[in-house]
């Protein structure tokens, strides 16, 4: 039986342990995404968090963004 590898965000929730959802908004992040990122990058830097598709609560598509740091996500709801 071949062995098959494990989803990344499976892989990211065992190192990243502290997990925020957001709403995708209704238009999409559009301009929004680039800024994001550059912040995330900056606060956190590039392996200090991972960004995977979320569930669909309500009818509504969410992303779900994983952190190291539990100060991370505060700072994140502060900035944006």
């Amino acid at each position: 039986m071949p062995k098959r590898n494990l989803p990344q965000a499976r892989i990211d929730e065992k190192v990243f342990p502290v997990r925020v959802n957001i709403f995708v908004p209704k238009d999409g992040f559009g301009t929004m995404l680039t800024p994001l990122f550059a912040w995330l990058d900056g606060q956190c830097g590039r392996t200090g968090y991972a960004w995977h598709s979320g569930h669909c609560v309500a009818g509504r598509d969410t992303v779900a963004i994983y952190f190291k740091r539990a100060e991370d996500p505060a700072a994140l709801v502060e900035a944006w």
